[in-house]
């Protein structure tokens, strides 16, 4: 039985693993992930910048109210 990830980054990683380490093409990823080129491409960066902390979801509430 297969079990869910513990977190989203983990969900994410779980999708950009095999761009990783086994060579495979975003584009040739898209075809079986259900998320889109786009959003791989971001998580492909954010993992690059800061490891698997920079797969955490991100807040999107502004930082300050005017």
């Amino acid at each position: 039985m297969k079990t869910m990830p513990k977190s989203t980054k983990e969900e994410k990683y779980r999708w950009i693993k095999p761009i990783l380490e086994d060579g495979i093409t975003i584009k040739n990823m898209v075809n079986v992930c259900p998320f889109s080129e786009r959003s791989l491409k971001y998580w492909l960066a954010d993992y690059r910048k800061r490891g698997i902390n920079g797969l955490e979801n991100k807040s999107t509430r502004p930082k300050s109210n005017p």
